[in-house]
């Protein structure tokens, strides 16, 4: 990452690219991506505790209805198309590793959102109303 100069972790974890926009109308970006091919696969609404570290970042996803998952991944802060190492666990019981990492890490924010998912080929299209910043495209 460019904090660090370097993968801080193995070569072989997976590897994504992804783009975020800002759009205030993800109605017709959804119209459009269905109309070009796209499957939509359902709306997830999401908590991201983001956690202070030292080396990348580190959240805890929190997803309603479903699993939660541990996720450390390391991405520059960069504008346009960013990659990201990542390592993901999904949890059993994520109230108690949510009270450990703010114990021993802290907290640095709290994202809640609803993500409605589409996916096209190979492609993850998330259309994100983040409370209290407003409306994105993600494409991953």
């Amino acid at each position: 990452c460019a904090r660090c100069k370097h993968r801080p972790y193995d070569k072989r974890m997976p590897r994504n690219n992804e783009i975020k926009i800002r759009h205030d109308d993800l109605a017709d970006v959804r119209e459009r991506a269905l109309i070009a091919g796209a499957t939509y696969k359902g709306a997830l609404f999401q908590n991201d505790t983001f956690f202070r570290v030292s080396t990348g970042r580190l959240k805890l996803r929190e997803i309603k209805g479903k699993h939660a998952e541990l996720i450390a991944y390391s991405r520059e802060d960069i504008a346009g198309v960013k990659s990201s190492d990542y390592i993901i666990s999904i949890l059993n019981e994520p109230e108690t590793m949510l009270a450990a990492l703010s114990a021993a890490c802290g907290v640095t924010r709290l994202v809640k959102k609803r993500r409605d998912l589409l996916l096209w080929r190979n492609v993850r299209i998330h259309l994100d109303r983040v409370e209290g910043l407003g409306s994105f495209v993600e494409l991953e």
